[in-house]
Parts: structure tokens; sequence; C-alpha cells
């Protein structure tokens, strides 16, 4: 405004020529829609009061060295999955898979890899229940998990089981509301965790609790099983679990897990699918023997010829399926697994938010409360990370957070076509 003030006056005592006042009419358009610009960015990048309950990473620096699973899940969450990987190898070291080399060699003469969805989905189809098993700090899981989705909605599946929710707290509003709370659960607070149970109510799924994680092992896989039985409602049951809940026949330390107490209460013999040991791992001396006997561009079954699946033992219990997943490649330095379906990247430049850091940066859903929902992405900002950033986003409008952690953020809205 006193760059409009000073030209004016500048004009009232000159002797300009009609030339002269053409071009600098054209001036204060010009300042006039520069000072319009400005108004709009100051608009765009709002400072608001935000508090979240997701950490940063010195936060969970100081937790990983304390328990080192958590603190894979933790960094998971906030997007930094390479972090994660290798805080999840430190804590847990190498498994024991009980195959050796030459085991390996005649494994890969009778056993291939299938198309893992359309594997699962064809045996869904003979069952009343499908058990699948993840690893808390990998989000690739749930990306999996989240594909199945619409095929087993198709083939008669409406209830889905999550070991996550809270049992003790149960968010009542979840299957009106269509989207999950941050305090809906532990490990769905994760975006991709989010995104799976978005999708399955968005399909018309009844999404419930079942775990009650405060009993002992033996009477928490008794319970679970009986809470799903006794909550689902009509029509076929996927169940949503961890590790070894999957397991059928009879497991050390529970006598029956999950999977086996749902069969011996339904006498429905469920289809039981592993996703925990045929992974990358950040040290790939820690891999198992197999995995890198397949190289897969996409997720696999391991089946025989004549497609009789590989049957995996772990714990006294077995597996009727195991998935191997394809190696993690690189996007605009995402995951690329992040992009699935209708997701692309989205740049975000960052160079003009003046936050301190390390700073996270959430994507909501505008529909969505972004003072309690689960995000659909969220990354971690620091003094090393060059603008601009990318999030995974579909065709929608957004809310885009920036906060650290003290109370104050910032908020800008988004469009992507």
């Amino acid at each position: 405004m006193t760059l409009i003030l000073l030209l004016g006056k500048t004009l009232k005592n000159s002797n300009s020529t009609h030339k002269i006042m053409i071009v600098n009419h054209n001036l204060v358009k010009c300042i006039l829609l520069i000072s319009f610009l400005v108004l709009q960015s100051i608009s765009y990048a709002q400072e608001i009061s935000y508090t979240h309950k997701y950490k940063n990473s010195p936060a969970i620096d100081k937790m990983a060295k304390l328990d080192g699973q958590i603190g894979a899940f933790f960094y998971a969450t906030i997007g930094d999955y390479k972090k994660s990987s290798v805080t999840w190898d430190k804590a847990v070291g190498k498994p024991f898979f009980g195959i050796d080399s030459l085991a390996t060699i005649t494994f890969k003469k009778d056993y291939r890899g299938y198309d893992a969805i359309p594997f699962i989905i064809n045996k869904a189809k003979n069952t009343n229940y499908v058990i699948l098993n993840e690893e808390h700090h990998r989000p690739q899981h749930r990306v999996f998990a989240k594909q199945l989705l619409k095929d087993l909605y198709d083939n008669g599946y409406r209830n889905l089981a999550v070991e996550t929710l809270d049992r003790k707290d149960i968010d009542t509003l979840l299957n009106n509301r269509k989207y999950p709370l941050v305090d809906s659960g532990s490990y769905s607070r994760e975006p991709q965790f989010g995104e799976f149970i978005r999708e399955a109510l968005q399909l018309g799924f009844y999404v419930f609790p079942y775990d009650n994680m405060s009993l002992p092992g033996k009477e928490r896989e008794k319970q679970g099983a009986q809470n799903i039985v006794n909550t689902q409602k009509k029509g076929k049951t996927f169940v949503y679990c961890g590790f070894q809940h999957a397991l059928e026949g009879e497991v050390k330390y529970w006598e029956k897990a999950l999977a086996e107490n749902i069969k011996q209460l339904t006498g429905s013999d469920p289809l039981t699918i592993d996703q925990t040991v045929f992974n990358e791992r950040n040290d790939t001396k820690l891999e198992h023997p197999l995995y890198n006997s397949y190289t897969v561009s996409e997720s696999k079954i391991l089946a025989d010829k004549n497609k009789v699946p590989y049957q995996r033992k772990e714990n006294g219990g077995y597996y009727d399926l195991s998935v191997i997943h394809p190696r993690t490649t690189y996007t605009d330095n995402r995951p690329s697994w992040v992009f699935y379906d209708r997701k692309k990247p989205i740049e975000i430049e960052i160079d003009t938010v003046t936050i301190s850091k390390p700073y996270l940066l959430f994507a909501f859903r505008k529909e969505e409360d972004y003072n309690t929902a689960v995000p659909i992405d969220i990354i971690e900002i620091d003094h090393t990370t060059a603008s601009p950033v990318c999030l995974a986003l579909e065709k929608g409008n957004y809310t885009l957070i920036f906060a650290n952690g003290n109370g104050k953020g910032y908020k800008m809205e988004k469009k992507v076509k």
C-alpha cells in the first residue's frame, strides 16, 4: 500500500505523458496483484493451535533404545519405513526357519509363485473365515490386506474383525462415521492401517474389535475367537490379526491359537494366510533362505504345479497359505507401495513453513475431523528434508497440517485433481 501511495504522489508532481501514465497504471495493477497473492498465501498457510498423539523421531529414538519392536512400529507410523526396518532387525535378529540351503534348492523345484490375490479369493469361496496375519511394523501388509477387500466382499464376506481395535473402550460410532480415529485402536493409527479400515467401511463391511490383550496367552486366544463368533453379523468373516494368532493345529504355549479356536467353535475350517516370513529385511542375511530364491514383482502364493499350496509350519501349528512379498522400490523417496490403487505422488512445497524441525506433515480428508481422525498420510520433515516433499494422495480435497508437537501448527488446504 505504501508503494501505491508513493506512486500516486510521483504521478501528481510530474508532467507525465499519457503513455507514461499507462505504464504506471499497469505497475499499480502488478503491485495490487502481488499484494493479493501475499494475502492469499497467508490465508493458505493458517497458523492454528494443534495437538496430536503422534511422536517425532527424537522421541521414538529414546523408545527404541528400550524396546526396538515398539520403536519400529512408531517409525513406521510416521512414514519412516527404512528406520523402522533397521530398528526391527536390531531388536529381533534372525528367527529360526528350520530350512537349510539344500532344502531350499529342492523346495524351488517343487514350488512356484502364483498371483496371491486371485489364489486367495478362489480358496476363500470355500470357507466362512479368512484369517490373515501381519507384522505390526510393516505397513505393506495393510496395503495387501486392503487389496483383498473388494473381492472378498463380492464373495459374501461382510464382517471384518480387527485385532488392533480397542475392545475395552469400543469406538461404537466407527461403522456409522466410516473412518477410524486415532483413539479407535493402537496399530490402526498408522495411515495404511487407517486406509484399510476406511476401505472396508466404504465397501459395507461391519468392522469390529475382538481382542483383549490384557488376558494371558491361552485365554486371550480362546476369548478372542468367542468374541468373533458372538459379534459377527450375517455373512462370512475376514479376520486380521498379528503373527502367530493365525496358526491352525496344536501350538506351543497357547495349545490353540485364535484360528484353531474359531475352527473348534464353529466347525468351519478357516483359510489361514501368513505374510510374516517371506519378506525383505534391511539386513538381507536375516531373510528366510527361500526369499532370495524367488524374484517377484507382485505378491505371490507358494504352491506346487498342481496349485496345492505350501503349508508352512511354525510353533507346532501351520498356515494354509504363505505370501511372498516383493522387495520395496522407492518413488520420490517413498516406498512405492504407498502409491497403490488410486494414489499418486503429490508434491508439497515446505520452504515457506516457518516451524521448528523436526515436524510432522499430516494429510487428512477434508470431510474428516483432523483433530481426531487417522491421517491419510504422514511424513516427518527434518533439517535434511528437501522441498518439495511427496504425499500419497488420491483425487479429492485435503487438509494438510504441519505440527511439531508444541501445541501450534499450520493448516493448508489442498485439492488433488
